[in-house]
């Protein structure tokens, strides 16, 4: 290897592994915006969904106050047992209330032995002891304390309000308002741009109170999804109990998935997941677009600046050498004389 070329190795060398640390920077900065954005989208979801949970609440709260104070008509029938009576004077209510509030969905009268008396949206079961199956109607039984929260019953997860009604000093039952878990969701995955999914806990992990003696071990993992097609819908358990992040890849694209928040139920106990996945494709096509348009400058300016060192360093070496030639020249004169 001649002068010139030992020169310029090393300097070409060191502008190689700065530019190759540049790519790894930037590499590692695409993925702390891309987890970045997830995070923030589930901030801003978390928030959203508690809003949406806290209008949930009011609602029913609000109607079951409404019931109690303004419709004593409906305490004569359930006192005296009179279940037609009660569902006929209940009905328009309920659908009065359902025209106001679409996910409303339940409205139940119960007994303090922890029998169903009536379900207004659907008279034709009654009877069957909710003792075990609802644990929180049979709390309200205990103290006659209202109570709300999500909470499995025979026809589902709802998130449910549940009021004693007293007549006359005498406590004839409970009555409980319940909205559909998807209301939680709303338009909250259009507005952010991402996808949004309930997801119950899986079989055999919730038991929400002394009251509960059954393991649940039927217990299916449930969703609701702001859309039918999700790829939320066929997430593994691993992923759907895991707090970090995950990216995964479908048939759809790449998706970012992150946990937004829990759902518990009336007693605080953690129940079931929110999750968001945010189709991460746009990001990495720009992303890659970047990266290609620094790769050919950064080639470029290592060419360039290859290029410079090469005739400036030939220039230097023949001038060094002329240098050295004259010198030399000159030490052999002045040993002559």
């Amino acid at each position: 290897m001649d002068a010139q070329r030992k020169a310029i190795l090393p300097l070409m060398l060191v502008m190689v592994a700065l530019s190759a640390a540049f790519f790894g920077q930037a590499a590692w900065l695409h993925g702390r915006q891309l987890d970045s954005t997830i995070h923030q989208n589930a901030a801003e979801a978390r928030m959203a969904l508690e809003s949406n949970l806290s209008a949930a609440r009011a609602v029913c709260i609000t109607q079951l106050n409404h019931l109690t104070a303004h419709h004593g008509d409906l305490l004569g029938p359930f006192q005296r047992r009179r279940r037609q009576e009660l569902y006929e004077t209940a009905l328009p209510l309920f659908t009065a209330m359902q025209e106001e509030h679409p996910g409303l969905a339940r409205m139940h009268f119960h007994l303090p032995d922890g029998r169903s008396f009536l379900r207004v949206h659907r008279r034709e079961v009654f009877g069957d002891d909710l003792t075990d199956a609802r644990p929180m109607i049979a709390e309200v039984h205990q103290d006659r304390t209202g109570r709300d929260g999500y909470e499995f019953g025979t026809g589902g997860l709802f998130y449910r309000v549940a009021s004693p009604l007293m007549h006359e000093g005498q406590y004839l039952g409970a009555l409980e308002l319940g909205v559909r878990p998807e209301v939680l969701i709303g338009d909250v995955g259009e507005t952010l741009g991402v996808e949004i999914a309930v997801y119950t806990v899986p079989k055999g992990a919730y038991r929400s109170s002394p009251f509960d003696r059954t393991e649940r071990a039927d217990r299916q993992t449930a969703v609701w999804t702001n859309d039918a097609g999700s790829m939320l819908t066929t997430l593994p358990t691993v992923t759907i109990e895991d707090p970090a992040s995950h990216e995964i890849q479908t048939s759809t694209g790449r998706y970012c998935v992150c946990r937004a928040g829990e759902i518990r139920d009336y007693r605080g106990d953690c129940i079931g997941y929110i999750l968001i996945a945010r189709n991460t494709d746009a990001l990495n096509a720009e992303h890659r677009r970047f990266m290609a348009v620094w790769l050919l400058l950064t080639v470029g300016l290592i060419a360039a600046a290859g290029l410079v060192l090469h005739l400036n360093s030939g220039r230097m070496i023949r001038r060094i050498a002329a240098l050295n030639a004259t010198l030399e020249r000159q030490v052999g004169e002045q040993e002559e004389l």
